[in-house]
């Protein structure tokens, strides 16, 4: 995907951008690149793969979930910063919190931060088992087993869960019962030109249950 079918597929979307928001997503596009040769931040490196796998594919939840309702939220396993960094540049407003156990990762990150004037966003190097913050959501892209993430990032979402995976996959319904949380969404797409299957889930905390997350070692042992 080139720089002009980007722009387009989100006109085609309803998906609005401004002359600044694409400078600083070209400016990430480049460090990126510049980076990645030093660091192995993704696979993903050619101007096609990061407009259609990392820009387009990070943006495209807005069509699915209305981040004006929120205003914070924790990216989980952001590696380069997808989506919270991209999510950041198009929702200025929001708190942003992004998570990976990878320091490098971590350091782009902050460097990202700075170059793009980014402001209300925090880059942190931690697993999910030992986070201590709490955000309205929690959103994770391709990130682990469903159930294993979340009862491990439980405590940090106080309304919802957002997953952004590939094809459709089975909820267990033990998890949805033990948590407390009910499946408010669950649509699937296409991402244009490869065509590659997408689906987005949006789990709802109806309430918290008091006796989870369990330990870290109990939930590795036996997911729900």
């Amino acid at each position: 995907m080139k720089e002009n079918e980007f722009l387009k597929e989100l006109e085609k979307n309803n998906i609005s951008i401004t002359q600044e928001q694409i400078d600083k997503l070209n400016k990430y596009k480049k460090y990126l690149q510049e980076q990645n040769k030093l660091y192995n931040l993704t696979a993903l490196i050619t101007d096609e793969d990061i407009y259609l796998k990392h820009f387009y594919d990070s943006i495209i939840i807005s069509k699915y979930y209305d981040f004006d309702n929120i205003e914070s939220l924790t990216d989980i396993g952001t590696g380069a910063g997808f989506p919270g960094v991209v999510l950041k540049i198009f929702f200025p407003n929001l708190k942003i919190y992004l998570v990976d156990s990878n320091n490098k990762k971590i350091k782009f990150l902050n460097d990202i931060i700075k170059m793009l004037d980014l402001k209300n966003i925090v880059a942190i190097h931690s697993r999910i088992e030992d986070l201590d913050i709490k955000t309205d959501i929690v959103i994770a892209r391709a990130v682990g087993n469903i159930s294993y993430l979340a009862e491990l990032s439980y405590n940090v979402y106080q309304k919802e869960l957002v997953l952004m995976r590939g094809r459709k996959e089975e909820i267990s319904k033990n998890l949805l019962e033990n948590l407390n949380l009910s499946i408010e969404k669950q649509e699937e797409y296409l991402l244009p030109i490869t065509k590659d299957i997408r689906n987005i889930i949006v789990f709802k905390k109806e309430k918290h249950n008091n006796k989870y997350p369990r330990k870290y070692i109990l939930i590795k042992k036996q997911v729900l």
